[in-house]
């Protein structure tokens, strides 16, 4: 069929709708062409990428991390978080100047903001809680806590850190994207999740870039 005479105004209608078209098909593929994983030597050679995620994680530069790990000591600055203490009776803790000594069950801290400083099975902190668990007797309002106890397990929750250096050996899992061994010492950067310490200490969280430093060095993002 011979195509008939087209108008003036009719092509450029019919292109600009083309133009529209060709626009919505780039806008759907880059939809799911998002996120990328890189994994360097640190030099920065690339020796492993992929770009897939999931639709709807278009906003998020966050993963989720995991890891086991023997650490000497490890110091804090925190702000804000849950810690949970399992000691033996012979734990002693300072509330608003007030010694309590034969501390028993777990000692639960809420909305602890200070130092809490962690080596082997013993740990030291010195700051202030919105509330104080002690005995299975609350305290509420602001309370002034330190103390340094041996424990046989400790939890610091909902810690939100800007950068979690760790030094020590173990093993840290990127979800989906690989597990790493750790010779000498990691960064999280942007961590949020928990602190959990026994004979080791071990991470849940999730993060926005790791490096860890081992033979050849990683990094994650």
């Amino acid at each position: 069929m011979q195509r008939g005479f087209e108008m003036p105004h009719e092509r450029k209608r019919r292109m600009s709708k083309t133009r529209r078209d060709v626009t919505l098909l780039s806008v759907v593929f880059a939809l799911f062409a998002v996120g990328y994983i890189a994994v360097s030597t640190g030099d920065g050679s690339l020796i492993n990428s992929a770009a897939i995620s999931p639709l709807g994680q278009l906003n998020s530069k966050l993963f989720q991390v995991s890891g086991s790990f023997t650490v000497p000591k490890i110091s804090l600055d925190v702000d804000d978080v849950t810690l949970v203490i399992i000691s033996n009776d012979q734990a002693v803790i300072s509330l608003n100047g007030l010694e309590v000594d034969h501390v028993q069950g777990p000692l639960v801290l809420q909305g602890y903001e200070g130092e809490i400083s962690v080596e082997g099975n013993h740990v030291s902190f010195d700051g202030s809680a919105r509330s104080a668990v002690v005995d299975q007797v609350a305290i509420n309002g602001n309370v002034a806590v330190s103390s340094a106890m041996d424990f046989e397990q400790l939890e610091i929750g909902e810690l939100k850190q800007k950068r979690l250096s760790i030094t020590g050996t173990g093993t840290l899992e990127v979800i989906g994207r690989g597990t790493f061994t750790v010779d000498t010492s990691a960064d999280i950067r942007m961590f949020d999740g928990t602190l959990t310490f026994t004979d080791m200490m071990t991470l849940k969280g999730q993060a926005e870039k790791v490096v860890v430093e081992s033979e050849p060095k990683i990094s994650v993002e």
